[in-house]
């Protein structure tokens, strides 16, 4: 599941990035363009069309939930995810593992806890977030 647009531009308003995916965009991310959701998509194996790469050039990359935990472990940050189904909300008790700093938002979805939990990070400002780029491959 991706955040929708609020949620998204309360997080690039609070200066989030995620330089990987904003750089090497491919099919399956969405992305909101012209009061509409657009998902990157056809055959796996062509290249991204014209119209896709206009949606990219000129939409807003919508993340997705494994965008933002990715996010979260690449930035060093220790965290549970808790569904209480009864509320069938979701709490997000996370650590920064450098800091110490603690954060535990609950809200009703899990793309929504990660966004609220990642603007709450970004509001404190305590450290540099996205710095360190993606690694494939064996680490000898």
């Amino acid at each position: 599941m991706n955040i929708n647009i609020f949620r998204a531009e309360k997080l690039y308003s609070k200066g989030f990035t995620y330089h990987h995916y904003q750089t090497h965009f491919s099919k399956g991310m969405v992305y909101y363009h012209n009061n509409s959701e657009w998902v990157l998509g056809g055959d796996l194996s062509a290249r991204l069309t014209e119209f896709d790469m206009e949606i990219v050039k000129n939409g807003i990359w919508l993340p997705s939930e494994v965008h933002l935990i990715e996010w979260l472990m690449e930035n060093d940050f220790i965290f549970r995810i808790i569904h209480d189904n009864p509320d069938m909300r979701v709490t997000i008790h996370c650590e920064d593992a450098i800091t110490g700093a603690v954060f535990s938002p609950t809200v009703s979805s899990l793309a929504d806890a990660l966004a609220c939990l990642i603007i709450k990070i970004l509001k404190k400002r305590e450290r540099p977030f996205d710095t360190k780029g993606k690694v494939y491959g064996i680490i000898e």
